[in-house]
């Protein structure tokens, strides 16, 4: 895959210092439809984090060693110098923005967003993290964290139409392919162990009227794109504490469904707050093919 001729640009947006809310709370703005303004990605750093890390060595295509950053023409970059473009190469594991679930798989009127990319070690969480559920511990989750270059992306409607939720997707690079085997047998091993769980508090949650937050995951399909895949539904509920009754308030139960699909060395994560299997079964088909 030879290099579109604005890198510099993608890979100062690529390799940003983000900081990144917690799991939960990147969960209530995606909600709130906010999420796309948390993220920044300044492009100065693109000169320290091309001389200190990605001299690390070829990627999936072998690198750039004999194309330097830029290229030539109009489309080069006057912020890159020619002793930064000639010894520049590949991140390891590296992928394009366009491997990961677009609007076309999604639908017409659909635009991206909260476009960004992390080199390994710098995201700190993951999708099925569920620290709140006590057999998690013992589950000894670790090979997700072992990502060797990472994408996420949001695929919304266009214009302010919040009643039809947006498509989140993250995309991750293994070592191996073993690796990302490991990933998915966590997935499965998670929402088995997780099925339910639940815990005081939440925002609905007041002094006068405690809450319990209560969330289930069930396996709703598998073996239906790339590799591997498996379709996941999630539902939240808010209920009295006392009664077990839910709460009033169109937030008190939200389902979300995921798909998770390996192809090779790359697990994408992908997930809705819309309740339609069907559809999210598709877009992780047509997603699927890009990887």
């Amino acid at each position: 895959m030879r290099d579109p001729g604005n890198l510099p640009q993608l890979l100062a947006q690529d390799l940003a210092e983000v900081d990144w809310p917690a799991p939960d709370q990147i969960r209530a703005r995606a909600r709130r439809r906010t999420i796309r303004k948390a993220v920044a990605a300044p492009a100065a750093v693109l000169l320290v984090v091309a001389s200190v890390w990605l001299l690390v060595g070829p990627g999936r295509d072998g690198g750039l060693a004999d194309d330097p950053v830029g290229g030539s023409g109009p489309s080069a970059s006057p912020s890159a110098s020619p002793s930064v473009a000639a010894s520049y190469t590949m991140p390891a594991g590296w992928f394009g923005p366009e491997d990961l679930v677009q609007p076309a798989d999604v639908g017409a009127g659909y635009t991206l967003e909260n476009e960004n990319a992390f080199a390994p070690g710098e995201y700190p969480t993951w999708s099925f993290n569920a620290d709140e559920c006590d057999a998690y511990a013992g589950l000894r989750i670790t090979a997700f964290r072992s990502y060797t270059w990472m994408r996420i992306n949001i695929v919304a409607p266009g214009g302010d139409d919040a009643a039809v939720p947006a498509v989140h997707a993250e995309l991750n690079s293994y070592p191996t392919a073993t690796v990302a085997k490991q990933v998915m047998s966590d997935v499965r091993a998670m929402v088995g162990a997780c099925a339910e769980f639940s815990y005081a508090g939440g925002e609905a949650s007041t002094e006068a009227r405690p809450a319990r937050v209560v969330h289930t995951y069930s396996v709703e399909g598998e073996r239906f794109a790339g590799d591997e895949s498996v379709l996941i539904r999630h539902v939240t509920r808010s209920v009295d504490a006392s009664t077990g009754e839910v709460l009033p308030g169109d937030q008190a139960v939200i389902p979300e469904i995921l798909a998770v699909v390996r192809v090779g060395d790359r697990v994408e994560v992908l997930s809705t707050y819309q309740d339609d299997r069907d559809r999210m079964r598709e877009i992780a088909t047509k997603a699927a093919r890009r990887l």
